[in-house]
């Protein structure tokens, strides 16, 4: 992603970006405010990344250390092969072990959800949580409009996922867009209520520019492998 992003009142792009190494794989981590200042660790919702934060965390930092995470597969971190609730938690915990003291640890949707996981796994490394409009695993698994229920670790479910995997092999990217502002208009579908400038100023980030065409900074394999391990994920939300 590229930090030449429309101009928006109140957006401050990062004062300082970096790699963290997660048990070898490399995770981009952006950063506002006093490098001393006591940490607070943003996580990103499903289809967003952590530049998303970029009116939000300048607000913190007039009083902490803010550090938002790019998800795997999500922004300017690397890609996988496979994508589940689990590692995400487990990502989190560690950029909040590097910190070597108790963080505020706050997450959006998604990254509410995993939040709320990782302080469940790991309480000694958080001293507050908070989760903003976040899900947890449910009960079964999650199912698309119209069909019907069935068994997270059934069959059915580990068929349809099978078959998303193999037309996903042919898929390297999200399809190309001629222009930045026909991903605009793709991305408004998802969430009519963004007005039109600040859409376009996070769609320019999260963008990659191939050949004179944008695609979309996310790993296509997000669509089927965060569903499918995500009906089976932990069970700490139950104890919270």
């Amino acid at each position: 992603m590229s930090d030449a992003a429309p101009a928006y009142a109140g957006a401050v792009a990062p004062e300082r970006s970096r790699d963290f190494d997660s048990r070898g794989f490399r995770l981009r981590l952006h950063e506002w405010g006093n490098p001393d200042g006591e940490p607070v660790v943003l996580c990103h919702g499903m289809w967003d990344h952590s530049r998303g934060f970029d009116l939000f965390a300048p607000l913190l930092a007039e009083r902490y250390r803010v550090v938002a995470i790019d998800a795997r597969g999500h922004g300017d971190s690397d890609w996988c092969d496979s994508y589940t609730f689990h590692q995400d938690v487990r990502d989190i915990v560690r950029v909040m072990q590097s910190f070597g003291r108790p963080v505020l640890l706050l997450g959006h949707s998604k990254g509410g959800g995993q939040a709320t996981g990782a302080a469940v796994t790991a309480p000694e490394v958080v001293r507050k949580l908070v989760n903003i409009e976040g899900f947890g695993p449910p009960k079964g698994a999650f199912n698309r409009p119209g069909r019907p229920a069935r068994e997270p670790d059934g069959p059915e479910a580990f068929s349809e996922f099978l078959d998303g995997r193999r037309r996903l092999a042919d898929r390297p990217a999200f399809r190309p867009y001629p222009a930045l502002d026909d991903l605009v208009e793709r991305r408004k579908v998802t969430n009519l209520r963004v007005a039109r400038l600040a859409s376009r100023r996070r769609v320019s980030l999260e963008g990659r520019s191939t050949g004179g065409q944008r695609r979309r900074a996310l790993s296509p394999g997000l669509d089927w492998t965060i569903v499918a391990s995500v009906a089976r994920a932990d069970a700490g939300h139950q104890r919270l």
